[in-house]
């Protein structure tokens, strides 16, 4: 509570209307670019494995090779960056 008794008014509604507002534009635009990437990604294989399977599946070797990278830095950021903004408080 002390942190809301030491900010203006004014300060506390422009972040709570930018919040709402980034909130909004996340459930609308990133749904329907996830949408989007999903119907791409699909057609993409479909396309690929109806052409030469065996060029398909040798060329989808890497993919789970990147999940665990992006799975490896998804997990971890959040400490790293937690880390990072402690050390520039001064």
């Amino acid at each position: 509570m002390k942190w809301f008794d030491e900010r203006a008014t004014g300060d506390l509604m422009t972040r709570i209307l930018e919040d709402v507002n980034a909130v909004e534009r996340v459930l609308i635009d990133g749904i329907e670019q996830g949408s989007v990437a999903v119907l791409q990604i699909a057609i993409v294989l479909v396309v690929m494995f109806q052409t030469n399977a065996h060029l398909a599946w040798l060329a989808l070797i890497p993919v789970p090779f990147l999940i665990g990278g992006a799975l490896c830095y998804t997990l971890t950021a959040h400490r790293r960056y937690r880390l990072q903004r402690k050390l520039r408080r001064p």
